[in-house]
C-alpha cells in the first residue's frame, strides 16, 4: 500500500515560488507575501495553493494541525494472515469513530477498552467474512 509523505508548509511555499504560475492569482499573496518579495513570509497557505501541491505532487500531502493532529485510539485486535496463521492487527480509530462504534454519542472521557477491542474484532470478523 502506498503511503504519503507528509510535509511541511515551509516545503509547500518553496514548491510554490517555484511553480507561481501554476496557482490562481488569489493564492499569490500568502506565497509572496504583501510586498511581493517572498522573504519573511508567514501565515496560512491560501487553499488554492494546497490544491495545486496535492494536484501536483502525488506522493506528498500537506495537512494543517486540524487535519493531522485528530485524536485517535488504538486497538490491538486478532486476525489471520493469508496463510490462516493468528496475527495480532493493530486497528487506529478517529475518537469520534470509536464513540459511534460504541453508540457513545456526545459523550466525553475515557472510552471502556475491552467493549471496544470486542466491537473493533466484531466489525473485523465481519468484514472478514464478507470478503
Amino acid at each position: 500500500m502506498a503511503t504519503r509523505k507528509n510535509v511541511s508548509a515551509a516545503t509547500v511555499r518553496a514548491w510554490a515560488k517555484d511553480n507561481l504560475a501554476s496557482i490562481p492569482e488569489v493564492g499569490h499573496a500568502s506565497v509572496m507575501g504583501k510586498d511581493g518579495t517572498g522573504e519573511r513570509v508567514r501565515g496560512r497557505l491560501h487553499p488554492e495553493v494546497i490544491a495545486a501541491f496535492k494536484k501536483a505532487n502525488k506522493s506528498m500531502t500537506y495537512e494543517t494541525a486540524s487535519d493531522a493532529e485528530r485524536p485517535t485510539v488504538t486497538v490491538t485486535i486478532k486476525g489471520t494472515d493469508s496463510k490462516g496463521r493468528a496475527r495480532s492487527i493493530k486497528r487506529t480509530l478517529l475518537t469520534t469513530e470509536a464513540r459511534a462504534l460504541l453508540g457513545q454519542t456526545g459523550k466525553k472521557g475515557r472510552f471502556n477498552m475491552a467493549a471496544l477491542t470486542e466491537a473493533v474484532q466484531a466489525a473485523h470478523d465481519a468484514e472478514s467474512a464478507a470478503a
